[in-house]
């Protein structure tokens, strides 16, 4: 920044004097001794050269400085330069001068460097993605530095120099600022992943720390070199992983020679984005038929809005002499999903389809325990909605009052369900009795937010009965947990 240094005197002449030269000498104040008569080692020398016209009284003539280095300074003398004959008027010196010392402080400029992090809309649980920082060297020489970037708990970066393996991945990098002139601009794009398949939101820091000096530096040749300055910049970006695609509802219906499977997606990501494919995979019996027209090609290539719902159908056929392995069939949808920045995410939900049948149960053609004893088991929760992490009860309702009793006879059962979607408390696994009731209570805890469909199930281990038709809720919505902040400050 200019400094304007404002010299105030009077002329005592009758009439207009024309002086040659008027000078001030610039003193860095460390350099400056008060006991000392005489010349002071001078920092720069600041002038205004003739011919200067003085009039008679009061004259004022202003000195301009653009200050290349930082400190505290003093003006040690002041010089008129009248023909040949030259007047100097020297700062009070001397313990007991009074006097104050003209002067002035030259503090470091303000940085004109900054650094840009590229928003990420969202970021998908387990995809690895990429942010985009840019910096600015702006109208400063850059001599070094480096960048450093910190996630959150919920985060882990890659450097950009190492291979993608799993020891390489951490929670804080550096990346070195290289020399370079005013107006530089170097792109880093950043690898990073979420830890967590639970939505939540984190954040990633950015600290840049350089020395610099400005380019009027190299402009000004009066001025002896001074050290470099340094500066220091911050910044966050918000980083919300979240599944761009939940599902709603699963449905089954059994057709000639195999099953409709009709699902509904929910959009759950922040932003709008794309679908560019969806596709599923089914395990055996089944095998998914590709028409020559895909019924769903309506659907791509298309803006999905926020908590837009999106209905997807296929076809299956059922494989001969095949069968479904463990006895349960499952499947599971593939999304191929295009964000604003033109990248592509692949995103895979497991499915629970329902339907009057259970799909396992068409998955059997023979119905070959039809005419043995059938268990009736239906499972009950109260709750239709909760927060992610919190207790949901659940009652398994089992009816084998058609079961065949036998004398200290009895079977056991298994309760268990996928981790992705709930974790079980309580007592799930024990013996139920033949020819009774039971109430079989447990507690889940979802896992993930969003709309589950995915619910606990009970396993029965006796080959003596037929069919277990089960009866389950529909969906639970899980909620994530609501993050309260609050600003404290002293009262006045």
């Amino acid at each position: 920044e200019k400094i304007s240094i404002v010299c105030k005197f009077l002329s005592y002449f009758p009439r207009d004097t024309t002086i040659d030269e008027l000078k001030i000498v610039v003193t860095k104040m460390e350099d400056f001794d008060c006991h000392k008569h005489g010349d002071h080692e001078a920092f720069r020398p600041l002038s205004i050269a003739g011919p200067i016209t003085v009039f008679p009284g009061k004259n004022e003539l202003v000195f301009d400085w653009i200050p290349m280095s930082m400190g505290e300074f003093v003006l040690t003398n002041l010089s008129l330069r009248w023909g040949k004959a030259e007047f100097v008027h020297e700062s009070p010196t001397g313990s007991f001068s009074r006097r104050p010392v003209p002067g002035l402080e030259v503090i470091q400029s303000t940085p004109t460097q900054k650094i840009e992090l590229a928003p990420l809309p969202f970021l998908l649980p387990g995809a690895k993605q990429t942010i985009k920082s840019t910096y600015h060297s702006g109208n400063d020489h850059i001599f070094g530095g480096n960048i450093e970037f910190t996630c959150s708990e919920g985060l882990e970066i890659l450097p950009p120099s190492l291979p993608d393996v799993d020891d390489n991945w951490c929670r804080k990098i550096s990346i070195l600022v290289e020399n370079s002139s005013s107006n530089a601009k170097v792109i880093h794009n950043i690898p990073v992943r979420a830890l967590s398949n639970v939505s939540s939101f984190d954040e990633v820091k950015v600290v840049v720390s350089t020395s610099f000096r400005h380019a009027l530096y190299y402009e000004c040749d009066a001025e002896p070199p001074s050290d470099e300055m340094h500066c220091t910049l911050d910044g966050f970006l918000s980083v919300q992983t979240c599944s761009a695609l939940t599902v709603g509802t699963c449905k089954a219906y059994p057709c000639d020679d195999g099953i409709m499977l009709r699902l509904s997606l929910r959009s759950s990501s922040p932003v709008p984005f794309f679908v560019k494919k969806c596709g599923i995979q089914i395990s055996p019996p089944f095998e998914l038929i590709v028409p020559s027209e895909d019924v769903n090609e309506a659907l791509f290539n298309r803006v999905i809005s926020v908590n837009e719902e999106l209905m997807y159908a296929f076809q299956c056929r059922r494989q001969e002499n095949n069968s479904p392995v463990n006895g349960v069939v499952r499947a599971e949808v593939d999304v191929n999903i295009e964000d604003e920045f033109g990248k592509i995410h692949d995103q895979k939900l497991q499915l629970n389809f329902e339907c009057e049948e259970h799909l396992s149960d068409l998955a059997d053609d023979n119905n070959s325990n039809s005419d043995n004893a059938s268990l009736s088991v239906s499972l009950e929760c109260v709750l239709k909605e909760g927060s992610i992490g919190a207790p949901v009860p659940f009652t398994f309702l089992v009816d084998a009052t058609k079961f065949p009793v036998e004398e200290g006879k009895g079977f056991v059962y298994n309760i268990f369900c996928d981790q992705r979607d709930w974790l079980l408390s309580g007592r799930v696994r024990g013996i139920l009795k033949a020819g009774s009731k039971a109430e079989l209570a447990f507690v889940g805890i979802p896992t993930r937010v969003g709309i589950l469909t995915v619910f606990p199930e009970i396993k029965i281990h006796n080959e003596s009965f037929g069919d277990m038709n089960c009866r389950r809720p529909e969906t639970f919505l899980s909620r994530p947990h609501k993050n309260n902040m609050s600003l404290a400050f002293p009262s006045v």
